[in-house]
């Protein structure tokens, strides 16, 4: 990350592997809290995916007509407000739409955040997205060793609540810094979108599309029950239990920084078959 610019670009994606996965490795406490058993915390869970496609399906025309920043900034705010309230909540209706509002906020900041990193690596002509994507694995795993230091010892409220609001005064301050440099939106005139066109005009790759969608289920569903399931089943200690967790983080930070250097030898459609069978295979004999 040789420019300031890419240096702010880094800073973002750490800070958001940081704050979203912060609570993470806490769910065991999130789940008593609630008083609900691991099937009906599931279904909460998964909710967050509605609100996540609503953000997913409008985020890039907002992206495009509005610029990166604003569109960074009011998810940001909308995704670290709601995760200091929701873990005060014994509600599971508060809970569940708590998640979906965080689900859509982290969608609209990844579309946003991507759209500025892509913006970057055109004008660079460098490889920038898994390296990045590999700081955002970075910020998970430290927030993740964090937690298991924290359990026992400081309140999930607590914990959860200084967290956010660090992380949101933090983002807010590196995507005011971008300035000049980020993502400039387009006029009204050129971006006359209605609801209906925006489906219209969506030119989705649905195979790439299902893949990655595949292959990110693979990582959520694996992080967010890693904890849950060493602490239950498995008997571990509070904080003993989110090593899983943090140890399946830390070959996912070493595949994302290095893989833009196989991309030398092996072509980048060779590659994606090979660990797609490799990663699928193993994933479902470790299960």
């Amino acid at each position: 990350m040789k420019t300031p610019q890419r240096r702010i670009l880094a800073a973002l994606f750490l800070l958001f592997g940081f704050g979203i996965m912060s609570w993470v490795p806490r769910f065991p406490e999130v789940k008593h809290q609630l008083q609900i058993g691991n099937g009906q915390f599931g279904t909460l869970i998964s909710m967050g995916a509605v609100g996540s496609v609503i953000s997913l399906i409008i985020a890039g025309p907002l992206v495009h007509r509005f610029g990166s920043r604003k569109v960074m900034s009011f998810s940001v705010i909308l995704i670290f407000l709601t995760l200091a309230y929701v873990v005060h909540v014994t509600s599971v209706w508060q809970f569940l739409f708590c998640n979906m509002a965080i689900g859509a906020g982290v969608s609209g900041f990844h579309i946003a955040v991507n759209s500025q990193a892509l913006h970057e690596q055109r004008a660079g002509g460098e490889s920038l997205m898994p390296r990045l994507h590999g700081v955002w694995s970075v910020g998970a795993i430290t927030t993740a060793i964090l937690s298991g230091l924290l359990i026992g010892h400081v309140s999930l409220a607590t914990h959860i609540d200084s967290v956010a609001i660090f992380v949101l005064i933090s983002i807010l301050i590196l995507i005011k810094k971008l300035g000049s440099n980020s993502l400039k939106g387009k006029r009204k005139e050129e971006t006359d979108y209605s609801v209906r066109s925006i489906f219209a005009r969506s030119n989705i790759d649905w195979l790439m599309g299902f893949g990655a969608t595949c292959a990110a289920a693979l990582e959520y569903s694996t992080s967010d029950w890693a904890a849950i399931f060493s602490k239950e089943e498995l008997h571990m200690g509070a904080g003993v239990s989110t090593l899983p967790y943090i140890l399946f983080i830390s070959t996912m930070i070493i595949g994302r920084l290095t893989s833009h250097r196989l991309t030398d030898h092996i072509g980048i459609d060779r590659l994606i078959r090979l660990c797609t069978i490799i990663g699928g295979v193993t994933f479902i004999v470790a299960i």
